[in-house]
């Protein structure tokens, strides 16, 4: 499946292996295994099972999010920090068994460097940020393309004592279309020494807002007859196809529609 933005004429790879209309339609976004909805038909029970069984084609799933830092740093990814830097520090921490400590003084980062890589796999730049004792650290993050410097986003202060999940978009980052990402930077903005803070769990992020099921219909009950399903995503997709969507196991013999709106047509079940 593949999720169109607006005012690009190409379709972005949605790229998120999930089993995305059985986990919504359960209120859960965690992965679960897919869930059967029970309509009856004419007296017999018949089950919906909604299913997104895959990725359409291998080639919409081959980039899935990179890890930049998760105890260590990873794929690739070098240590180009001109702050004061702990890589392996153990006593705070988001996850696993280390974060990284920084003490940055007078304009200093923790410095993240990969050789040459295409940004358009990728929509955004995440990490966990915690701001050691004393917090309201003034920092901004920047993007180099082959180490040219792009201007930078201010982020919020990180908070004493607390883990805060900072997102930013690849286009924010001036990141657009880049063929020659290399770098990114969380550098203090200021001429003085920041107290310590700490960053965990970086990465490039594929997709960090995957379209959700917003409604189908028929609704269960039931039925005098089931041959179309209708469903409605959040925002709009392509690559939906007629395997998708099951009923009693079996997938739809057609599907209709774009955008947002798609109808699956079914053969009666038999009575």
């Amino acid at each position: 499946m593949q999720k169109i933005y607006p005012g690009c004429c190409c379709p972005k790879p949605f790229l998120k292996p999930v089993l995305l209309l059985a986990r919504v339609l359960t209120g859960d976004n965690q992965s679960k295994p897919p869930m059967n909805f029970h309509l009856q038909f004419n007296g017999q029970l018949c089950s919906l099972l909604l299913f997104i069984l895959s990725l359409v084609t291998v080639s919409r799933s081959s980039h899935a999010d990179q890890l930049i830092y998760t105890d260590s740093l990873q794929n690739g990814w070098q240590n180009w920090s001109w702050a004061t830097v702990n890589f392996s520090q153990t006593t705070t921490k988001h996850s696993g068994t280390s974060a990284i400590s920084v003490n940055a003084g007078s304009f200093q980062a923790a410095s993240f460097w990969h050789s040459v890589q295409n940004a358009s796999a990728y929509t955004n730049f995440s990490f966990w940020i915690h701001g050691g004792t004393s917090g309201g650290q003034t920092l901004q993050v920047y993007a180099e393309k082959d180490g040219v410097g792009l201007p930078g986003v201010v982020i919020p202060s990180p908070v004493a004592g607390t883990w805060q999940q900072i997102n930013l978009s690849l286009a924010s980052l001036g990141l657009t279309g880049a063929t020659n990402m290399t770098r990114f930077n969380i550098q203090n903005t200021t001429g003085n020494t920041l107290p310590t803070f700490y960053v965990d769990d970086i990465s490039l992020i594929t997709d960090p807002n995957p379209p959700l099921l917003l409604s189908f219909s028929p609704a269960a009950g039931t039925l005098s007859t089931l041959t179309t399903v209708s469903v409605t995503f959040s925002e709009q997709v392509v690559g939906v196809d007629s395997g998708d969507l099951r009923l009693n196991g079996n997938p739809a013999i057609s599907v209709s529609g774009s955008g947002t709106n798609y109808t699956f047509t079914f053969p009666q079940p038999p009575e």
